[in-house]
């Protein structure tokens, strides 16, 4: 039901039909909505629990999708002002296609 709400109002509030080959354009016309439909997805295979030791990442991924993943936080900095940035942690990765939606390349990070 969420994820179908989503979707319709995604596709009301945005989308650029030139790009697609869909009546209504892109169905995920914009970072915050492919979040949206990412942590449906992570919601329902991970705990809060789970979900609390990550950050949720949005970075296009070319013209025609998202890259949506998870990641562990980083860390504040030291006294001279560095951050230790740590890759990988476990987390989910999936990617979200602009035009139809259509999530693939779903994997969890080592």
């Amino acid at each position: 039901m969420l994820l179908g709400l989503i979707v319709l109002a995604s596709a009301a509030f945005g989308g650029d039909a030139e790009k697609c080959d869909t009546v209504v354009g892109e169905l995920v016309p914009n970072a915050h909505v492919a979040r949206e439909l990412a942590d449906v997805i992570i919601r329902g295979r991970q705990t809060p629990e789970e979900r609390s030791r990550y950050v949720l990442h949005v970075e296009p991924d070319g013209e025609t999708g998202w890259f949506v993943f998870q990641g562990p936080p980083n860390g504040s900095p030291d006294a001279k002002g560095n951050v230790t940035v740590t890759a990988g942690g476990g987390g989910l990765g999936i990617r979200i296609d602009k035009c139809n939606g259509e999530m693939s390349n779903v994997y969890y990070q080592r």
